[in-house]
């Protein structure tokens, strides 16, 4: 998995030989190569070993006339944390009683909030009160702060989109997440 050295996983031990050997690949279509080549924190070299190994026992078992597992039988995620599969839609890793969110995590939802209203708030304030004073300043013409508007209908108006700015970026965050694998929070004891 670690490849030349201009990718995402290079690994200066590996020689030129282990790079290029067969143990060291992974094949992929070129949606999944590029998602996986852009991420390399999620996706990590241990993640990649343990897909392909997975892939392999699965056609294995297939070649031979084997029952499949039940765990192999369902579209899911294995744990980072202990390597338990757990199918797709589980909210909690039955091995390590981890957490499986699909999306943004609580943390991470109040962050992508907190980023919205900050950015909301910013252009409120240049919209309300910078911008009024660069048009007299470049044009010459006189802009009362907030437009001439009342303070408090101004105010409630910029509460009002501050705080929809904070939901609509927290929301379309988690789409671009639930695009994503699951992330497994554990709990702290």
């Amino acid at each position: 998995m670690p490849c030349a050295g201009n990718g995402p996983r290079y690994d200066e031990c590996l020689t030129q030989e282990e790079r290029r050997s067969i143990f060291n690949g992974i094949w992929l279509c070129q949606n999944c190569a590029k998602l996986i080549d852009t991420d390399p924190e999620r996706y990590t070299v241990n993640l990649l070993q343990r897909w392909k190994a997975h892939t392999e026992e699965l056609s294995r078992l297939e070649l031979e006339g084997r029952e499949l597992q039940p765990e192999q039988l369902y579209e899911g995620y294995f744990c980072p944390h202990c390597d338990t599969f757990s199918k797709k839609g589980v909210s909690v890793c039955l091995g390590c009683d981890a957490d499986i969110y699909y999306g943004s995590t609580p943390a991470a939802w109040r962050q992508d909030v907190q980023t919205g209203m900050t950015t909301s708030i910013l252009l409120c304030l240049v919209f309300f009160m910078l911008l009024p004073q660069w048009i007299d300043d470049f044009f010459g013409w006189k802009v009362p702060f907030f437009w001439g508007g009342n303070v408090l209908i101004v105010l409630f108006s910029c509460a009002v989109f501050t705080i929809f700015c904070g939901i609509f970026y927290a929301k379309r965050r988690d789409r671009t997440r639930q695009e994503q694998p699951p992330v497994f929070v554990r709990k702290r004891h």
